[in-house]
């Protein structure tokens, strides 16, 4: 297991030579959520006129200057970001000081500074809308007027009317330098609403637009370390796929150290096959074996020991605490962040994100006097795409995560290898790397850098790959577990449940703690089988039957009663969440097995 691990620790060495580095999931969207709105006509109970409530007002603009007068060249106060929310105080000047005649609008800051901002791009809205995936724009509400616009996930748009099925929006769509105005359908699987998805465009919508990696990188990092909601933080993993490369000053001395280290190993020297040659040296394809990506990366993090002077340990190879110590120091962050409870290393996901945006160099960059471009294309091409198919096999299978990980729990005998040789078809053993990928957290990380390795270098066959096969997605099923019984089978008796497209199954504990955290966090819910109810994400293991350790519990009241339950499996159809329950530090409770949780509209 361990060197299986380091084999696929490599798939994302390099740019397109991310090879490795390797050892929830909830598709609802937030409930619309509205900023403070409009005033209202409220009086008091003497019968004079209330205070209106604030005018909430949101900047469109990043760093806008809010000035002490309504001019062009006002006093500059201070500067408002973009996403951010202040109070409109409903005043608007024109400035006659210039040919422009801009509007201003005066506003209160949340610091209770008051001055006045242009007016066009700052926006009174009751609702702030953030697309989870692309979205047309019509130029009235009318299928029939479609404007060729779109906007994609994660811009931020502000409802200026609506109707039953439409929105009026304005926004900057992705690469566009200035507003888009019009109409799009209301789809609540392709509208994001709230503070998370807020937050993650304003720091998406800045990393897209840096000047150099390391700061596209921190943008990044810091939505990523502030997100909790898992489909909020797919989409910025999105984003740092289709993010653009710079060619890191100073990466081609690792490259340059890696094909050296490497040359005499590893390639497929067949006659007549495809070579480039770097320096002086002829290269052919890496080898696709086994442990060869491992091979790779140890080799790379020889090159940032070899390039920070260390010594070797073992004449000319580095022991794994140097290059432990190495990677931690160029990155300033760890490669590998402890163990998962199966004893597996956790893949750190802020290590990945650091060689996303340092070691994928821009393909038209040069490293020995050939182009990054045509080195992927004979070098690489072969063990990157064995990874990106062997991760679109993984997704095909509707159950295969869930019987591995029972296995693992229920199986004394369980063997990993043979339970993937026995149900995998084509990719057995990187399909195993990425099941433990799931299992340590850095599935998205390590996906979407490969993703964005393959967006740069080898787009065509992975985009017709992409929309051949993810129609497949979830429709194999295996029969290994399916009819023992226990926590996660007795469950999936019916084999439709996986063909249904809205329907999500969480059977152990952590998935189940992320997709109710995700609901606790972001909703206000109804409890079918009490009242006051609460979860417990970190309960004590002493309190549970002893087949559910470290899974969730609820408590609360019914009829006076109280209860606590532990929460065994979670099932989603549609609009409907079902909890499965067994009873736990009990006073009394004729609850059943199953309770609804209802999100209150």
């Amino acid at each position: 297991m361990k060197r299986n691990l380091q084999y696929l620790l490599t798939l994302l060495i390099l740019p397109a030579f991310l090879l490795s580095c390797g050892g929830g999931n909830s598709s609802d969207t937030e409930e619309a959520e509205e900023i403070e709105g409009y005033p209202t006509e409220e009086y008091e109970a003497d019968g004079s006129e209330a205070a209106a409530d604030p005018i909430m007002t949101i900047c469109l603009w990043d760093n806008l200057a809010v000035r002490q007068t309504p001019t062009d060249d006002g006093k500059y106060i201070t500067a408002l970001s973009l996403g951010e929310t202040m109070t409109s105080l409903d005043e608007v000047k024109v400035d006659q000081s210039s040919d422009k005649k801009r509007e201003y609008l005066k506003v209160k800051l949340s610091d209770g500074q008051e001055g006045w901002v242009r007016k066009d791009l700052v926006f009174t809205t009751q609702t702030l809308l953030i697309p989870g995936k692309e979205v047309k724009l019509y130029k009235r509400a009318d299928l029939l007027t479609a404007s060729g616009d779109t906007f994609y996930p994660l811009d931020l748009l502000v409802v200026q009317e609506e109707t039953y099925d439409w929105y009026k929006v304005t926004g900057i769509p992705r690469g566009e330098s200035w507003f888009k105005e019009g109409w799009i359908k209301k789809n609540d699987d392709a509208l994001l609403t709230g503070e998370q998805a807020k937050n993650a465009a304003v720091f998406v919508k800045k990393a897209q637009s840096a000047e150099d990696n390391a700061t596209a990188a921190s943008l990044y990092t810091t939505a990523l370390d502030n997100i909790s909601n898992y489909q909020v933080k797919q989409l910025i993993y999105q984003s740092v796929s289709e993010s653009k490369t710079f060619a890191p000053e100073g990466a081609n001395k690792y490259f340059s150290c890696w094909f050296g280290r490497t040359s005499t190993y590893d390639y497929d020297r067949a006659d007549g096959a495809p070579s480039v040659k770097i320096d002086t040296t002829e290269y052919t394809a890496f080898d696709d074996y086994e442990y060869a990506a491992s091979y790779a990366f140890y080799m790379l993090r020889s090159c940032f020991a070899q390039e920070q002077g260390i010594t070797p340990a073992n004449e000319e190879y580095f022991d794994e605490d140097q290059l432990k110590a190495a990677f931690e120091k160029l990155t300033g962050t760890p490669l590998i962040d402890g163990k998962s409870e199966y004893g597996i290393d956790k893949v750190n996901p802020q290590a990945v994100l650091w060689l996303s945006f340092n070691m994928i160099p821009d393909p038209k960059a040069t490293l020995g006097g050939t182009n990054y471009q045509k080195i992927y294309d004979v070098v690489f091409q072969q063990n990157v795409r064995t990874y990106a198919e062997s991760y679109m096999e993984y997704k095909s299978y509707s159950n295969i995560y869930e019987s591995y990980i029972y296995g693992l729990d229920n199986d004394n005998s369980f063997d990993a290898l043979s339970f993937l040789y026995d149900n995998v078809g084509d990719h057995s053993m990187h399909v195993g790397w990425w099941i433990r990928r799931t299992i340590d957290g850095s599935e998205d990380a390590l996906w979407n850098a490969l993703r964005k390795v393959l967006i740069n270098y080898d787009k065509a066959w992975f985009e017709t790959k992409w929309n051949n096969v993810q129609d497949g997605f979830g429709t194999q099923y295996i029969d290994t577990y399916a009819d023992e019984g226990g926590a996660y089978e007795e469950y999936y008796e019916e084999e439709e449940y996986y063909e249904e497209e809205d329907y999500d199954y969480y059977g152990d504990a952590q998935s189940i703690t992320d997709y109710l955290s995700t609901l606790a966090d972001n909703y206000e819910l109804n409890y079918s089988c009490g009242s006051s109810f609460a979860f417990d994400f970190s309960p004590d293991e002493d309190a549970f039957p002893e087949d559910y350790p470290g899974n969730p519990t609820i408590s609360g009241y019914n009829e006076d009663v109280g209860y606590t339950h532990v929460i065994k499996a979670v099932e989603r159809s549609g609009d409907d969440i079902t909890l499965y329950i067994v009873d736990a530090r009990m006073a009394d409770s004729s609850d059943g097995d199953a309770c609804t949780l209802t999100i209150v509209q």
